[in-house]
C-alpha cells in the first residue's frame, strides 16, 4: 500500500473516532443529568397538601418575571421553584408534627400526674381511649341556650344531617357536630331535664360541667374545647352560634387546604372597637388593658364561626385550669406538714374573691355544725379568746351579720382599685354602698350560712367580696351587728386598748387594708395586742 492511501485511512479513522466521541460526551452528559435529578430531587411527604392559592400565585409572579429569557434558563427555574416549594411543605409538616407531639406531651404529663395524685379521669375520656384513636377532621360544636330550643330544631331541620346521616358523616367523613351546652344554676331542675329529654330524643348535645350564663360564655368557651379535645382526635375544633347557617362540605374542604399546618385559627378576623362605656352592649371592664381611650382590639375572629387546630385545641385544654400544678403540689406539701389548710373547689383569683366567700360558707356547714362561721384575711391580727367571747354573747339570735359595718363611695371610676363595674345599680354618681361588714373579718350565724349554701348558685357577685356577702343579707331578716373591736388598729391603737382593758378582737391597718408588711410585722403586734397565752384555754363560752 502507498504512503498515500495509508494517509486517507488514518485520516477517515480519526474522523470517525471524534463523531463517536461527541456522540459519546453528549450521552454521558445527559444520563448524569438524568441521575443528578433523582438524586437531589426532594422527596415529598406523605399526606402534605400542595401550596395555597396564595403562595401559586407568587410562585407565577415570579415566574412571569422570568418570562424574557432564554427556555433554558426559565425551566431551570421553575425547576429551583418546585424544589423550594417543596422543602417549605416538608418544612412545614415537620413543624405541625413537632407541635402536636410537643402538645400530645404535655397532655400526657398532666393526665399522669393525675393519676398519680389520685385524681380519677373523666368517664368520656376513659370512653374515648377504650375506643381507640379513631381520627377526626372536625368536630363542630354549636352553642346553644336553654332558651334557644326553636333555634336548635331549625338548624337539624336545614343543614344539620339528623340520624342515621349524621352517624354516617362521623363515620365515613370524620365529621362530629354536638350542640354545646353547660346546666343551669340549679343543677337537674326543670331546664336540665328539658335538655336530657330533648337529648334523649335527638342524641345530639354535648353537656358541659358548667354553669350557663351570658357573662361566662369566654368560660363555655375554654370549657368546650378542652372536653372536645379530650373526647376526639380531630384536626380542627370549631364553635357554631346557633343562628349562623353553615355548609358543612365547604367548611370541610376549607380546613382541609391547612392539614399540614402548626397552630391554625381561622375565622373571619376583625377589629372593632374597645368599649369602654357602661351599659352598652358588649362592653369592656378591662378597657384600660387595651392602651389608650379609643384603641381597638387585637385581630381575632369573629365569634359567630372560628376554628381551631388540634395543637391549639389542647394548649387550651392543657391550661385552661392547672388543677394538680406545681402550685396545687406546693400547697399539698404545705397541708401534708401542718394540716391546716382547707381546700376548696375553686379557681383561685382575686376577681374570685366572691365566688370563694360563696364556696367557703357553703362547704365549712356542710362539713361542721357550728354556731357561727368567720371569714379572715390572712394579714390580720386575731385574739381567738376575745373573738369567741364576742360572738358567744350573740348565740340565741337568729340570722346574725357581726362586722365592722361601713359604707363607702361607690367607685364608678375605671382603673382605680375596688372599682365597681355595676356602680349603676346603686343609684346616683356619688352615692355610697349600703351598711355592710369590712372584708379583714366579719361572722355570719349558721342560719345565714345554711342560706348561702341552697342559695349559692343564684346569690349576686360584685366585684368586691364584701359587697357582695351584705348584699345577700340585705333583703333578709338578718340583724346587723357593728362591734368596732373587730377593726382595730396596730400598735399603739390596739396596744393601748388592751392596757385599758379592752382587748381588740382583730388588728390591722386601714392604710393597707390589712397588716402593712405582715410578714415582718405580725409577731410585734402579737406581742404588744396579743391576749396572752392563757386566755385561750382559760376561756369559757
Amino acid at each position: 500500500m502507498s504512503l498515500k492511501t495509508r494517509g486517507v485511512e488514518a485520516a477517515s479513522k480519526s474522523v470517525v473516532s471524534r463523531k463517536w466521541s461527541l456522540l459519546l460526551c453528549i450521552g454521558c452528559f445527559c444520563a448524569g443529568m438524568f441521575f443528578s435529578d433523582r438524586m437531589w430531587t426532594v422527596p415529598e411527604v406523605k399526606g402534605i397538601s400542595r401550596t395555597t392559592g396564595v403562595d401559586d400565585e407568587k410562585l407565577n409572579l415570579v415566574s412571569e418575571g422570568c418570562h424574557s429569557t432564554h427556555r433554558d434558563a426559565k425551566g431551570e427555574s421553575k425547576n429551583i421553584l418546585g424544589e423550594v416549594s417543596k422543602t417549605h411543605n416538608a418544612i412545614q409538616a415537620l413543624d405541625k408534627t413537632i407541635s402536636n407531639l410537643e402538645m400530645e406531651l404535655a397532655a400526657a404529663r398532666a393526665a399522669q400526674e393525675s393519676i398519680i395524685s389520685g385524681s380519677p379521669l373523666s368517664e368520656e375520656l376513659k370512653l374515648s381511649e377504650s375506643n381507640g384513636k379513631r381520627k377526626y377532621l372536625m368536630v363542630i360544636g354549636i352553642n346553644t341556650a336553654f332558651s334557644s330550643r326553636k333555634r336548635r330544631d331549625s338548624v337539624r331541620a336545614t343543614w344539620m344531617p339528623q340520624g342515621d346521616k349524621r352517624k354516617k358523616l362521623e363515620e365515613e367523613k370524620g365529621i362530629v357536630i354536638r350542640f354545646v351546652i353547660g346546666h343551669s344554676a340549679t343543677s337537674g331542675g326543670i331546664l336540665d331535664r328539658a335538655i336530657e329529654a330533648e337529648d334523649k330524643r335527638h342524641g345530639d348535645l354535648m353537656r358541659l360541667d358548667h354553669v350557663e350564663g351570658y357573662l361566662e360564655l369566654s368560660a363555655k368557651t375554654k370549657i368546650f374545647f378542652a372536653t372536645a379535645v379530650a373526647l376526639w382526635d380531630a384536626d380542627f375544633y370549631v364553635k357554631v352560634d346557633d343562628d349562623v347557617h353553615v355548609n358543612i362540605a365547604t367548611l370541610g374542604a376549607t380546613l382541609a387546604r391547612h392539614r399540614s399546618k402548626p397552630r391554625v385559627y381561622i375565622g373571619c378576623m376583625k377589629s372593632g372597637p374597645v368599649l369602654a362605656q357602661k351599659g352598652v352592649r358588649y362592653h369592656e371592664p378591662e378597657y384600660w388593658k387595651f392602651g389608650e381611650e379609643g384603641n381597638k382590639y387585637f385581630r381575632h375572629a369573629t365569634g359567630q364561626l372560628y376554628a381551631i387546630s388540634k395543637d391549639l385545641a389542647t394548649y387550651i385544654s392543657i391550661n385552661h385550669a392547672t388543677s394538680g400544678g406545681i402550685l396545687d403540689r406546693a400547697i399539698e406539701a404545705e397541708d401534708k406538714r401542718h394540716g391546716d389548710l382547707m381546700r376548696l373547689d375553686h379557681v383561685e383569683g382575686y376577681l374570685e374573691l366572691s365566688a370563694k366567700t360563696k364556696i367557703f360558707f357553703a362547704t365549712a356547714v356542710a362539713l361542721w355544725d357550728a354556731d357561727f362561721y368567720v371569714k379572715v384575711d390572712d394579714d390580720v391580727h386575731v385574739n381567738i379568746a376575745t373573738l369567741g367571747a364576742t360572738l358567744a354573747r350573740h348565740r340565741s339570735k337568729p340570722r346574725v351579720y357581726i362586722g365592722c359595718m361601713k359604707s363607702g363611695p361607690v367607685l364608678a371610676q375605671k382603673g382605680v382599685r375596688y372599682h365597681e363595674p355595676e356602680y349603676w345599680k346603686f343609684g346616683e354618681e356619688g352615692n355610697k354602698y349600703f351598711r355592710h361588714a369590712t372584708g379583714q373579718l366579719y361572722a355570719i350565724s349558721k342560719d345565714l350560712a345554711t342560706y348561702i349554701s341552697i342559695n349559692q348558685h343564684v346569690l349576686h357577685k360584685y366585684a368586691n367580696e364584701d359587697v357582695s356577702l351584705g348584699s345577700w343579707f340585705l333583703g333578709l331578716d338578718a340583724e346587723h351587728i357593728d362591734d368596732r373591736r373587730l377593726c382595730c388598729g396596730t400598735p399603739p391603737d390596739c396596744e393601748w386598748k388592751a392596757q385599758a382593758g379592752n382587748i381588740c378582737v382583730a388588728s390591722f391597718d386601714w392604710s393597707c387594708s390589712g397588716i402593712c408588711k405582715s410578714a415582718e410585722r405580725i409577731k410585734e403586734v402579737h406581742r404588744r395586742c396579743g391576749e396572752g397565752e392563757n386566755a385561750l384555754w382559760t376561756a369559757e363560752f
